[in-house]
């Protein structure tokens, strides 16, 4: 519950963060910030395949950004989850029932 809660507020907090301490603070140090959201997020992955895909994908970004300093691939983040979602979505098109069906049901 208390996972739950952490990791919304720091995906909420998180482009924020990004936007604020762009000029401020070291790239280096605000990909720290990404770090913590994907280890927060980490007891949910177990479950969902194309969720360690994002991480793995989040943790990539971290890398580049920490080699290079640079703040892009930080802001990058939200594109890589939105093409994870895009990418679930292509698939439950291709593979059983889809995802809009899915969310009508419930």
């Amino acid at each position: 519950m208390v996972w739950n809660v952490l990791a919304a507020a720091l995906t909420l907090l998180y482009p924020l963060a990004i936007w604020f301490g762009h000029g401020a603070i070291e790239p280096r140090w605000l990909a720290s910030l990404l770090l913590a959201t994907v280890a927060v997020r980490l007891p949910a992955l177990r479950i969902n395949a194309s969720a360690r895909w994002s991480a793995a994908g989040a943790l990539a970004l971290v890398a580049v950004a920490v080699a290079s300093n640079a703040v892009l691939p930080l802001k990058l983040y939200p594109v890589l989850v939105n093409g994870a979602l895009l990418a679930a979505f292509g698939y439950s098109l291709v593979h059983g029932p889809s995802m809009v069906e899915r969310l009508a049901r419930l």
